[in-house]
């Protein structure tokens, strides 16, 4: 479940939940993968306290939990005293609109992003400094339109971003390679 938020490439927790309990039930070994080698302690630690439920809000629903927070390798590092999440609260007067609210979402993102980018944090990985790139920036949403219009704001304010196109996933170098492992696990005599 710590992967749920690939959800936008088309993943199913369910389908993982109910996969991953077979195996259980069969026999196999449960591995927790419990060490991020691609994120500083500061931000490991702020996700971990995000989704262990420490905001007051509810963000994981149902069958999905997050008992088994991860910790950081310690490869990636930042010596920048800011916090390395920045979370934005919508305040409104009245009934709030959800196209105002969004549209002073994207605003706020698109100035957090600018900030950062005139003065980037300074962090390495493995003992080398790695200079900022937007690359390093994500913004997360709930769905493929939300993301497209984020991407058309941030665009119109001259930074540049990608976003995840689902009908290529299956194009890429990862799912030839994970569907030759199926194959082999289909069929390990071939």
């Amino acid at each position: 479940p710590k992967q749920a938020i690939y959800g936008f490439r088309g993943a199913d927790v369910a389908t993982y939940m109910a996969a991953r309990d077979e195996m259980l039930r069969n026999g196999a070994t449960r591995v927790t993968l419990d060490i991020n080698r691609r994120s500083t302690a500061q931000l490991v630690e702020a996700v971990n306290h995000i989704l262990c439920g420490n905001l007051g809000v509810r963000l994981l629903d149902g069958d999905i939990t997050y008992e088994e927070p991860v910790m950081a390798s310690g490869d990636v590092v930042c010596r920048d005293p800011r916090m390395p999440i920045e979370i934005l609260h919508l305040q409104s007067s009245g009934t709030p609109k959800v196209d105002e609210n969004k549209a002073s979402l994207m605003v706020a993102i698109g100035e957090a992003i600018e900030k950062l980018r005139a003065n980037p944090m300074k962090w390495g990985k493995s003992g080398q400094a790695m200079p900022f790139a937007l690359g390093h920036v994500m913004v997360l949403t709930r769905s493929n339109r939300d993301s497209t219009e984020i991407a058309t704001s941030l665009r119109a304010r001259g930074l540049a971003c990608a976003l995840v196109e689902p009908e290529k996933l299956f194009e890429t170098r990862e799912a030839y390679e994970l569907a030759a492992v199926l194959a082999a696990i289909a069929a390990p005599r071939d």
